[in-house]
């Protein structure tokens, strides 16, 4: 300003305030999907469509599978399941649409256990599918128990020389 030649200056100026609020919101959204991740008592796999990689697992998963998350995390996710083509098809048919289906997947020890998966996808720089795994292994022995409980009956019934009424 002491400068004779300098006769004025000019400013501009942006009004920021809607992206710092839509910054802050997204930083908000960011920790609750990180809660709801990280504290889920079901697996949630995040997986490259196009790859099928893993590309980050909760700790419910490592439990679950039997692998740590830097293990899980590159891992093929076709590694987990007893029917492969099955899982590729499911994984990338959510690139389309939200999807369930039931499956066999393998734990680090190889045991196999059937599962719920619920399969939906969103895209960011590529497309990924967010997997929610649900164990039904007791769901499936209970099942296997009852009806060996109902043949067991049904046989002593058959079998008895007894008159036998149920109410």
């Amino acid at each position: 300003l002491d400068d004779p030649a300098v006769r004025g200056f000019v400013v501009s100026g942006r009004d920021v305030t809607t992206r710092v609020e839509q910054e802050a919101q997204l930083r908000v959204n960011e920790s609750r999907y990180r809660l709801l991740f990280e504290t889920s008592h079901d697996p949630v796999l995040l997986t490259d469509i196009e790859t099928l990689t893993i590309v980050d697992a909760n700790p419910a998963a490592e439990q679950a599978y039997g692998w740590s998350r830097s293990e899980l995390i590159g891992m093929a996710v076709t590694e987990i399941s007893t029917e492969p083509d099955a899982t590729a098809a499911s994984l990338r048919q959510a690139g389309t649409q939200p999807r369930v289906s039931q499956r066999l997947h393998r734990r680090r020890d190889g045991s196999a256990f059937p599962v719920d998966g619920a399969f939906g996808s969103f895209e960011l720089d590529r497309r990924f599918a967010v997997s929610v795994i649900r164990d039904l292994s007791e769901r499936v022995e209970a099942a296997a128990r009852q009806k060996q409980v109902e043949s067991e009956f049904r046989a002593l019934v058959a079998e008895s020389s007894d008159i036998i009424t149920v109410h």
